[in-house]
């Protein structure tokens, strides 16, 4: 009869340490993903991506910014809606210009997308 006990407890031993394993690994698979875009950090995607070469003054950028705080052209300010979504009618000078978007994230972390553009009047 002892081997029975014995091997009964051992049996639970190893349900037991299963699902502790299994109760663990859900959570972490759960925080890891919530935490994806924490991770993540910032990112802009042009949706809307004009040429480089250009025979009209103004041209209009539109794209998408993930995880961010703050939005600039240029150093001036965009405004996104509540998905990220942004467009922009860029002025472009006669000649070469270059436009640099700049994204930042609640922790200070950025990245910076640049498209060159030239102007050349008909």
């Amino acid at each position: 009869m002892k081997p029975i006990i014995h091997s009964s407890i051992h049996f639970e031993y190893i349900l037991k340490t299963i699902g502790i394993i299994i109760l663990l690994s859900t959570f972490i698979l759960y925080a890891h993903y919530q935490a994806r875009n924490l991770i993540s950090g910032p990112s802009i995607t042009l949706t809307q991506d004009p040429p480089t070469i250009q025979h009209e003054h103004t041209v209009r950028v539109a794209g998408l910014a993930k995880n961010i705080t703050a939005l600039t052209l240029n150093g001036k300010p965009i405004f996104t809606d509540e998905e990220g979504a942004f467009s922009q009618i860029l002025v472009l000078e006669n000649g070469y210009t270059i436009q640099t978007f700049r994204a930042e994230d609640r922790y200070g972390r950025s990245i910076s997308l640049s498209r060159p553009y030239v102007y050349i009047p008909l």
